[in-house]
């Protein structure tokens, strides 16, 4: 499981809770202020840029959609 997602993966896993588009998750952070919180956001290593975010700042219930999806 992954616990750092950028805004496009975020979006490609369908949350509850959750835009469905990139453009709307990386509206959502901003409106948020996801970025401002240093520890839990970072720049994404490699080409292309984006940011990557940590799965803590998602809404309860996303959190648990995802865990629910992705712990085997």
């Amino acid at each position: 499981m992954k616990d750092w997602l950028t805004a496009r993966e975020i979006a490609a896993e369908g949350l509850p809770d959750m835009p469905r588009t990139e453009s709307a998750v990386i509206r959502m952070a901003q409106r948020e202020g996801w970025a401002d919180r240093l520890t839990l956001a970072r720049p994404r290593a490699g080409r292309g840029g984006a940011t990557e975010y940590h799965i803590s700042l998602f809404p309860t219930l996303a959190q648990v959609a995802y865990q629910q999806k992705h712990v085997v």
